[in-house]
Formats: structure tokens, C-alpha cells, sequence
């Protein structure tokens, strides 16, 4: 058996790249790959990772809270 039968998915680009991990990995990487495919074909999947654009790039809620900080170092 080849690598290129063990992937769904293309797993060179022309003559180059390749899947150069662990053997231990081909099984993990293999269900990954199941999974991108059902993932990227489920419109239910792509609404759900719409709904988190308003919060993509937007600054955190968390700040640093200097006046607990300075506290914590003194225990």
C-alpha cells in the first residue's frame, strides 16, 4: 500500500510535500482528515463558525488587573 492510498485527501503538491510524521500518526491524522471532510460539507458546522466572526480579532475581556497582581506577588 502507498501513503497516497491511505488519505482521502491529495496528500502531495505536484512532486513535493508529503505526510513526513510518525507512523503512530498516520491513524490520527487519518480521522482528522474524516472529520475536516464531514466538517467542511455540513452547512450546520459553517453556521456555527459564523456565528464566532463578531468575536474573531476583537480584543479580549481579560486586562490585567495590576492592583491584584501586585497583591498575589507579596503572598
Amino acid at each position: 500500500m502507498q501513503h497516497d492510498d491511505i488519505y482521502e485527501l491529495p496528500s502531495r503538491y505536484g512532486s513535493f510535500g508529503g505526510a513526513y510524521v510518525p507512523e503512530s500518526l498516520v491513524d490520527c491524522l487519518s480521522e482528522l482528515e474524516k472529520a475536516y471532510i464531514k466538517a467542511k460539507n455540513d452547512p450546520s458546522f459553517w453556521a456555527e463558525f459564523e456565528s464566532y466572526y463578531e468575536y474573531m480579532g476583537r480584543p479580549s475581556n481579560l486586562v490585567l488587573a495590576d492592583r491584584l497582581t501586585a497583591n498575589a506577588d507579596h503572598d
